[in-house]
């Protein structure tokens, strides 16, 4: 799995305007994809939705991570706007 295509909620958030990773939180759970304590649930990891990384060294230490471009795609079918961005070099 290609780690570079997910980022945490804050990440993604800042992708569209007026979002917050709490907004984005909400929206997620709304949708079905969160559990009671705000982590991905099983719907959201079998949809390739999100991951869980843990340290093995800190087992106690967990970072949830979303796909960038799904999570992307579903903030568009609810309505955000993607910050519009400059590719243009001069």
């Amino acid at each position: 799995m290609n780690e570079g295509a997910f980022a945490n909620m804050k990440t993604i958030a800042g992708l569209f305007h007026g979002c917050t990773s709490h907004k984005l939180g909400r929206e997620l759970r709304a949708a079905g994809y969160r559990d009671d304590r705000g982590d991905p649930n099983r719907k959201a990891i079998g949809a390739g939705l999100a991951i869980i990384k843990r340290d093995p060294e800190n087992l106690q230490w967990k970072e949830n991570l979303w796909h960038v471009q799904k999570v992307s795609e579903l903030l568009e079918d609810f309505g955000w706007k993607r910050v519009a961005t400059d590719d243009t070099t001069e």
